[in-house]
């Protein structure tokens, strides 16, 4: 086994109880492996926990509804918001690691929800619930970026305006 170089350093983390946890990473190449700890060193030094938590998407969506949303919204929004994650967010993405998930995941669903016949309006509501929830994560920094802002919605359905809406007298006549 060879030594890290000069400078190469190693990667620690007191945890709350005053233990440390370390973290190694693993490459084909030297290079590779030190591109992957000077990543870690970064998020340590953003003050981002190391990525030792195995959260997947529809866990974080479970209890970002029970510990978040359901004391910050009313009832009805949080019986839509968990419509939302049960039916379209968790069956999809749910199975995603949180840290892992890329933009690519996301339009993928967004992809799918439009090709399955779902409204833009529908679309859009998931996208929103996503994004309100990635960006708590973003800020509580369990994910160094909310994916769901980098994804592009459908286009909202607009009505021409040649329609008008029939006076009740004209409504009467025909």
């Amino acid at each position: 086994m060879v030594r890290r170089a000069k400078g190469e350093g190693n990667i620690g983390q007191r945890r709350g109880d005053g233990t440390r946890h370390s973290c190694t990473v693993y490459s084909r190449t030297r290079d590779g492996a030190a591109a992957k700890l000077q990543g870690l060193l970064d998020m340590q030094g953003r003050g981002m926990p190391m990525g030792v938590d195995r959260i997947t998407v529809g866990d974080y969506l479970a209890g970002w509804l029970e510990e978040t949303v359901r004391s910050a919204v009313r009832s009805r929004t949080f019986e839509s918001y968990t419509q939302i994650v049960r039916v379209y967010l968790t069956p999809d993405l749910g199975h995603h690691e949180l840290r892992r998930l890329e933009p690519a995941h996301v339009q993928g669903l967004i992809n799918r929800l439009t090709a399955a016949g779902k409204s833009p309006r529908t679309v859009r509501y998931v996208l929103a619930v996503l994004r309100r929830a990635l960006g708590r994560a973003a800020l509580w920094g369990t994910v160094p970026r909310n994916v769901a802002l980098l994804v592009t919605p459908p286009a909202a359905v607009c009505w021409p305006r040649s329609l008008s809406v029939w006076h009740y007298a004209a409504r009467a006549q025909v």
